[in-house]
C-alpha cells in the first residue's frame, strides 16, 4: 500500500512549494530594495529642486527690495540736497 506522503500529487506540491517560497521571498526583498532606493532618489531630487527654487525666490525678493529702496531714494528732493533748494 502506498503512503499518502509519497503520492505523486503530494510530491508535486512539495516541489512546487520548495520552488515558489524562495522566489516569492526574493521577489519581496528585491521589490522592497528598489522601492526604498527610488524613494531616496526622489527625496534627494525634491530637496535639490527646493534649494534651486528658494535661491530663485531669494534673488527675486532681493531685487524687489532693492528696487523699492532705490525708488524711494530716487524721488526728487530726497537724494540730492541741491534738488531741495531748487523747489
Amino acid at each position: 500500500m502506498k503512503s499518502p506522503l509519497n503520492t505523486p500529487r503530494h510530491i508535486t506540491s512539495q516541489i512546487l512549494l520548495a520552488v515558489l517560497v524562495p522566489v516569492v521571498i526574493l521577489t519581496c526583498i528585491i521589490t522592497a530594495y528598489y522601492a526604498y532606493s527610488r524613494y531616496q532618489e526622489i527625496e534627494h531630487t525634491q530637496v535639490q529642486m527646493g534649494k534651486v527654487t528658494t535661491s530663485y525666490l531669494a534673488q527675486a525678493a532681493e531685487l524687489g527690495c532693492l528696487r523699492r529702496r532705490f525708488a524711494r531714494t530716487a524721488r526728487p528732493g530726497r537724494c540730492h540736497p541741491e534738488s531741495r533748494s531748487r523747489q
